[in-house]
């Protein structure tokens, strides 16, 4: 082989190298967007069932007593729901799950 081929030849191989690592790199990017997102969904669930027992603690009827129940029980299932969906994607950010934690012991 020519020392030209040879030169086209790991030219090629590197060319292919890049495009193979901007790849990687991109589908590692969504999947930290995503995973932000999603973490961040988690956060907004855990703040409506906060604020769902906060505005229970101060109704005055029974009528607005039952709403406040009724939405704890939806943010309560909503918070498992996306516990349970982060386990199985294999999601972590301690600092999230380690609130939720504390969270359900206050509760207790």
């Amino acid at each position: 082989m020519t020392i030209p081929a040879v030169l086209e030849q790991k030219g090629m191989e590197f060319i292919k190298w890049l495009k193979e690592r901007k790849e990687e790199r991109l589908k590692a990017r969504i999947e930290e967007s995503t995973n932000l997102e999603f973490l961040k969904q988690l956060s907004l669930a855990k703040q409506g069932l906060a604020s769902a027992r906060e505005n229970f603690n101060f109704a005055t009827d029974e009528a607005m007593t039952d709403y406040y129940i009724y939405m704890i029980k939806a943010e309560e299932t909503k918070l498992n729901y996306f516990i349970s969906l982060a386990k199985k994607e294999n999601i972590k950010n301690p600092h999230i799950f380690t609130q939720y934690a504390d969270f359900c012991n206050e509760r207790s």
